[in-house]
């Protein structure tokens, strides 16, 4: 949403072609046979930073939960992570929407910010010269302005784990869960058992 790169183009894109410092990516072999520039917007600059390989800043930017690279199967749609971003989805309550869609967000986005036509064409890659094509690794002022006019947008965090905690919680035995342990009354007393909260410690 905030690159309006292609889904092959950002599963293929390796840290020795991301700039965090300057903030800008090289694109290699594209849908267009050629190498793209693109501006790192602000925001994103904290996300990849998060990434957790972005430790080493070796091989690919994005791996799958293993570690591993995605497969490009031969840049079919959505093919290359149709699981994680179906689990994604679903995480979020969003239905219908493809990956692809991301790219029409991005375009929309930036006619909203002011974005000028050619630069919004540029950095998507639905146009380009020989002069932008040879010099991709150099970065663009007019494009690094022109990304920031997109305005930050919020997110929440939450891995998927407390996400399958919270929408799916599993049912526990009495006796496993301390939150509804219940202490038993001294024989003959006319207490019932009561509920206590979580220890915490004092520090």
């Amino acid at each position: 949403m905030l690159t309006g790169c292609r889904v092959s183009e950002a599963i293929n894109l390796k840290w020795r072609d991301a700039d965090l410092e300057v903030r800008w990516l090289v694109l290699r072999d594209t849908k267009n046979g050629t190498d793209r520039g693109v501006p790192i917007h602000r925001q994103l600059v904290k996300v990849l930073s998060a990434l957790p390989s972005a430790a080493t800043k070796q091989g690919r930017v994005f791996l799958t939960d293993r570690g591993n690279p995605y497969k490009n199967r031969n840049r079919e749609e959505g093919g290359q992570c149709r699981s994680a971003w179906t689990s994604a989805c679903r995480r979020a309550g969003i239905v219908d929407l493809h990956q692809h869609d991301l790219c029409h967000t991005f375009a929309t986005w930036g006619l909203i910010a002011g974005m000028s036509d050619r630069v919004k064409k540029e950095i998507m890659g639905h146009s380009s010269s020989e002069m932008s094509d040879r010099y991709a690794h150099v970065p663009l002022r007019e494009a690094i302005a022109a990304i920031d006019l997109i305005p930050s947008r919020w997110y929440e965090e939450e891995s998927q784990q407390a996400w399958r905690s919270r929408c799916q919680p599993k049912t526990k035995r009495p006796w496993k869960d301390p939150v509804r342990l219940p202490i038993l009354a001294p024989f003959g007393s006319n207490q019932g058992a009561r509920r206590i909260a979580p220890f915490r410690s004092a520090g």
